[in-house]
């Protein structure tokens, strides 16, 4: 990477808020006239980079792989570049191998609420769906902002009454979004992020002709997403109880849930009021969930079993449908633990809680909280089998002498099935 940064000089100019653009200026998304401006818009953007990277070479040299024929034959030099600029890549070269792309734009335009990239407008009004650390999807209604402003500004009472220049991508004509896509490309080095809505009654060969198309506008890629797919987007128009009822469904009650086939385990260590607990914590980056919770006690004293019978229970929770804001909830009323009180008393540290339930429950959150950013250790080999290296190593099974395992939070023998748990 630090190679091709080096001798390529990558970047990626481009646009959002374009379909914001349309609609304050009365043009609808799908007319030739808004193809027309933004083929203008286009040009002047790719001259300007190309004139841009241009002087930056004379300044600072152009990219190290930089080749003279290939860039001033290039159709895209030729097409984009005005005579001042192509005469200023002539003696200077460019400094940058790409200059132009189309993102997604989809964090940063929801943040400052406009269009994302060249797309129309999602919906006048939508459910957005969001995921708590709790494992609680919360739904709410947005209008989107340009919407809410008209309808505001205008005395507007209903979604219907809004001029013909409001459309969003439920009632665009996919092959006109292919065209839009099209006259952007002409104007783009690299490639464009788009996705092409079609309605759940869409075809097979529906989606054959739009990549047809797309590949006759000379586009570089194409996205598609059919309403009612699988894969689920974060933008939905679906209400929150028929969100829930399909959710209900991959699951049914009293259903036990088995372990996702990428689940690993971190391992963390809690200080609590009777000792030390090794807690072992299984997450899938597939179904971004806890899968399994189990439990090591260190040190002599306290309710080791207890506190085994609790993680096998709150797993058990998890794996039936259930989620860490339940488990919050429910342990919310118990009363703090005398050891937590007394050893913090005595200036002792412990893990966040005021006994061993709670302190579980915040770790597993602490651990929520960064696996978006920490590359987390792995630590389990084998789906079922997690070997403690402080403790279980020369652990022999009472009944044959083979070595002892942990699976499933418990110790047992893999030879003759004795295990410590009964």
């Amino acid at each position: 990477q630090r190679e091709t940064v080096r001798d390529y000089r990558q970047i990626g100019l481009g646009v959002m808020g374009i379909a914001d653009m349309l609609i304050k200026m009365g043009i609808k998304y799908d007319t030739d006239e808004a193809l027309e401006l933004c083929g203008d818009i286009g040009y002047i953007l790719a001259n300007t980079a190309l004139k841009s990277s241009a002087l930056l070479a004379k300044e600072y040299g152009a990219y190290p792989k930089y080749d003279k024929h290939s860039i001033l034959s290039s159709d895209f030099v030729l097409s984009n570049a005005d005579s001042d600029t192509y005469e200023l890549i002539i003696e200077h070269g460019l400094r940058n191998s790409q200059l132009l792309t189309i993102a997604p734009t989809g964090s940063i335009s929801t943040m400052i609420e406009v269009s994302g990239g060249i797309e129309p407008i999602f919906s006048f009004s939508y459910t957005r769906k969001t995921e708590s650390l709790h494992g609680e999807d919360k739904y709410y209604k947005v209008y989107t902002k340009i919407v809410k402003e008209y309808m505001e500004e205008n005395g507007l009472k209903e979604e219907e009454e809004l001029p013909n220049f409001f459309v969003n991508a439920q009632t665009i004509d996919p092959f006109k979004r292919v065209e839009m896509q099209g006259v952007w490309q002409f104007y783009i080095d690299a490639s464009i992020s788009s996705t092409i809505n079609l309605p759940n009654e869409a075809t097979v060969e529906d989606v054959e002709r739009l990549y047809m198309y797309a590949w006759e506008q000379e586009c570089k890629g194409l996205t598609i997403y059919r309403d009612g797919c699988a894969r689920s987007g974060v933008l939905t128009l679906g209400d929150k109880k028929e969100e829930e009822e399909e959710e209900t469904k991959e699951l049914r009650r009293g259903e036990w849930k088995s372990l996702a086939d990428d689940t690993y385990y971190v391992k963390r260590k809690l200080v609590i009021g009777c000792g030390t607990l090794k807690l072992f914590i299984g997450y899938s980056p597939s179904e971004q969930s806890i899968q399994d919770l189990y439990i090591v006690k260190s040190g002599q004293g306290g309710c080791e079993k207890n506190l085994q019978a609790i993680a096998i229970s709150m797993s058990a929770l998890l794996r039936v449908g259930g989620n860490l804001g339940q488990l919050e909830k429910a342990f919310s009323g118990i009363t703090p633990c005398p050891s937590f009180v007394s050893n913090r008393a005595k200036g002792i540290k412990l893990s966040a809680g005021n006994y061993c339930g709670m302190a579980i429950i915040n770790e597993v959150k602490a651990f929520l909280r960064e696996i978006n950013s920490l590359e987390l250790p792995q630590v389990k080999n084998e789906q079922t089998e997690i070997i403690d290296k402080d403790k279980e190593d020369g652990d022999k099974c009472p009944e044959c002498g083979e070595k002892l395992i942990r699976s499933g939070g418990c110790m047992q023998c893999n030879n003759c099935a004795w295990t410590r748990c009964d």
